[in-house]
């Protein structure tokens, strides 16, 4: 699976240039992969690549790197030239899964893995990925009634000048002990708060 994050194209220049650029993508797919490849578009800018007999990981890792080569463009709109990103997430079967719907999970996760680095990130699949994926969703499931359970809490941490010694003010930190849970750290709920749009509620809070 792969993520060309064409949002910002979409935003700034219309639907009709994202249309245009998706056309460009495609062209340029067809270009670097051989005969015996799949590919295809799953929806927005996610497009799915099969590829049926792999000698290697080295093999797709090459691929994987000539993709993300091919992709960086740029490509033209007009008188724009267009800049995309590409993360790939990779599953290999029958290691990572014995159906289609098992393999496509994954190389999902390992592509919402891919996407939270810098860009142009490849992931391939670890089970581990599957159990982070599970903490995320039980967390997610816990943080919708954290609020009204009273769950949340803050700790004031003095902001102290350093030449005087004297408290100027104070920041919030929002802590969470969960009856289900256990207490569970900030740098793990704060970013499942953001992406859900939890965030907003737990702030009126």
């Amino acid at each position: 699976s792969s993520d060309l994050r064409f949002k910002s194209v979409n935003d700034t220049l219309g639907h009709v240039a994202g249309d245009h650029l998706l056309t460009e993508v495609a062209r340029c797919l067809e270009g670097v992969i051989s005969d015996e490849v799949t590919a295809g578009r799953l929806g927005g800018d996610e497009f799915a690549i099969i590829v049926p007999e792999v000698e290697s990981r080295g093999e797709l890792e090459q691929m994987c790197l000539a993709l993300i080569g091919a992709l960086h463009g740029p490509f033209h709109y007009h008188d724009q030239r267009l800049f995309v990103g590409a993360s790939l997430g990779v599953a290999i079967g029958p290691r990572d899964g014995e159906t289609v719907e098992e393999l496509m999970r994954n190389a999902d996760l390992a592509l919402y893995r891919a996407k939270a680095g810098a860009g142009n990130e490849i992931c391939f699949y670890e089970p581990v990925l599957h159990d982070q994926s599970e903490e995320r969703r039980k967390i997610e499931l816990a943080l919708r009634g954290a609020a009204e359970a009273g769950e949340l809490s803050l700790n004031y941490q003095p902001v102290v000048n350093a030449e005087t010694g004297a408290i100027e003010s104070f920041e919030a930190l929002l802590r969470w002990n969960s009856a289900e849970l256990g207490p569970v750290s900030p740098a793990k709920f704060i970013p499942i708060a953001e992406e859900t749009g939890m965030l907003g509620k737990i702030g009126e809070w």
